[in-house]
């Protein structure tokens, strides 16, 4: 599952990327802002205040899920999706700070360089099944 800012452009556009290059349905979303996101950055010891960060829930279906967060979760999304993205991977074998602080720039950044809807999108008829409490 995915936890990503719903209000954000670049979030948004990211999950409509993931979406297209995920034909087999890996992944799962709900914004960080919904009541489902707010509960699961408690339960996992997050802040649920702060949206400046995606987060994975790696095998969130199970009773021993892990949390990703920043550039992990990216990479780990990456990965998993359909060729040429999962050569993003590559990455990996940058130090995670050096990652990291590319995505804090980044995440600084976003409202102003792509934008900041007024509420959370809503996903296609397609999709709908995907995002979980929208």
């Amino acid at each position: 599952m995915i936890l990503y800012d719903g209000v954000c452009g670049l979030c948004n556009r990211w999950v409509g990327q993931i979406l297209s290059r995920d034909p087999k349905g890996l992944f799962h979303f709900a914004p960080l802002q919904s009541e489902l996101g707010r509960s699961l950055l408690l339960r996992y010891g997050r802040n649920p205040e702060l949206l400046d960060t995606i987060y994975v829930l790696v095998d969130y279906k199970s009773e021993s899920p892990r949390v990703l967060s920043r550039a992990r979760a990216a990479l780990f999304v990456i990965g998993n999706l359909e060729t040429p993205w999962r050569f993003l991977r590559i990455l990996e074998v940058l130090p995670m700070f050096i990652l990291d602080a590319g995505y804090s720039l980044i995440a600084r950044n976003r409202y102003r360089l792509f934008g900041k809807y007024d509420t959370c999108l809503m996903p296609s008829s397609d999709y709908a099944s995907r995002f979980l409490d929208i």
